[in-house]
């Protein structure tokens, strides 16, 4: 009996610590996945992680900027919203029901030096430079969303680049949309970008190489046509084909160096560099001055 008492104490211990550690332990999981997915940091003012309702709500989100940036915010986010499947998580493989993302605004920043704020997007499952290969993709990791509700209020373009206060344009968008059966989770960052950026003359000042982003992504499985996307669809493909081509280049340059006589060593040399300068050139289009 004494022992049993012993056990139902330390089980009790165990539950309460649980019941006041979840949440917190949710939060870090959520701000992982992020930044997973964008490689930027995530800052939220609560997180309820609901077990018996298989329900995630969290409040007062922010992603915030880079380095080098002035204005603390790039996304500002009131609520998030995700309906789960316990035992998916249970299992490691993700299974939302539904995502509501509610961004009430977007900065976008053009700093002093040219550069964008967006240019530090970053996809789960990017590319890698190694040793062996001149660039190669990661897989994503895997998670399944039926409903994306996806809202944008509106975006604010904030241009450094001219020196002094920045000139300040804001755009109204009140987009409220929602798309279906996702499969990979780098579908979001084109679908958010992409609708942040659909009015006209805010694509036009920001000049955001949306493919020079997916290049870099593993969107397999990816349908953006299913979704109603598209202009997305046809980015996807060639941005795979322009990194396919950039890499297949490469490699023959390579092995023609490799396979010649005489100056064998100096035309490897020059061939890496070109190799290297390409490949470069394609996946730091993520990054190129508007």
């Amino acid at each position: 009996m004494k022992k049993l008492g012993v056990l139902l104490v330390a089980a009790a211990a165990l539950f309460l610590a649980f019941a006041v550690l979840k949440n917190s332990i949710a939060q870090s999981a959520v701000q992982g996945v992020v930044k997973k997915m964008t490689g930027l940091k995530l800052g939220m003012r609560s997180l309820d992680l609901q077990l018996r309702n298989t329900r995630i709500l969290a409040k007062g989100i922010q992603l915030k900027n880079p380095a080098g940036f002035t204005d603390p915010v790039m996304v500002d986010m009131p609520t998030l919203d995700v309906d789960y499947e316990l035992g998916s998580i249970l299992k490691g493989a993700p299974h939302l029901e539904t995502v509501e993302l509610d961004l009430a605004q977007i900065v976008i920043i053009k700093n002093r030096d040219g550069k964008l704020n967006l240019d530090a997007l970053k996809p789960a499952g990017g590319t890698k430079q190694t040793t062996e290969k001149p660039a190669q993709q990661t897989k994503a990791p895997q998670i399944r969303i039926d409903l994306l509700h996806l809202k944008i209020g509106k975006v604010v373009y904030k241009d450094y680049s001219n020196g002094g206060s920045p000139s300040v344009q804001e755009f109204d968008l009140r987009i409220d949309e929602q798309y279906r059966n996702i499969t990979n989770i780098n579908a979001i960052v084109p679908i958010i970008v992409s609708k942040a950026l659909s009015n006209a003359v805010l694509g036009r000042l920001v000049n955001f190489d949306i493919k020079g982003l997916m290049s870099q992504m593993d969107l397999g499985g990816v349908n953006f046509g299913s979704m109603g996307l598209g202009s997305l669809s046809n980015l996807s493909s060639q941005a795979a084909q322009q990194a396919q081509g950039v890499l297949s280049g490469a490699q023959k340059m390579l092995q023609g160096a490799a396979s010649g006589s005489g100056n064998a060593s100096k035309d490897l040399t020059k061939a890496a560099d070109e190799a290297v300068k390409g490949v470069s050139d394609l996946f730091g289009s993520l990054t190129k001055k508007s």
